[in-house]
């Protein structure tokens, strides 16, 4: 769980990327979330989940899930479950 006072709009900045590109794809994350998709965090530039991402086949993060992924994993881009694959996402900016 993010420390006390940490929020989205104000995520930890990586050395992989800006801090705007970093608030683009975790506002994104929330979006697609408040939207009812079943998004999940990617390996930066890849393809590949984070996290085991089978279980989002049939249910959906919370926002505060997709929350918590995107301070542990600031620099993941994020991944919608479309039935039984996977589509990456990358937010324009």
């Amino acid at each position: 769980m993010p420390p006390a006072g940490l929020s989205l709009s104000r995520p930890v900045k990586m050395r992989h990327q800006s801090e705007a590109e970093v608030s683009t794809i975790a506002r994104a994350a929330m979006s697609y979330c408040a939207a009812r998709w079943s998004v999940l965090p990617l390996r930066p530039h890849d393809k590949r989940p984070l996290i085991d991402w089978e279980r989002f086949q049939n249910e959906r993060a919370s926002p505060a899930t997709v929350a918590e992924w995107h301070w542990r994993w600031p620099d993941a881009d994020v991944g919608i479950v479309t039935g039984e694959s996977l589509q990456a996402r990358r937010p324009r900016h």
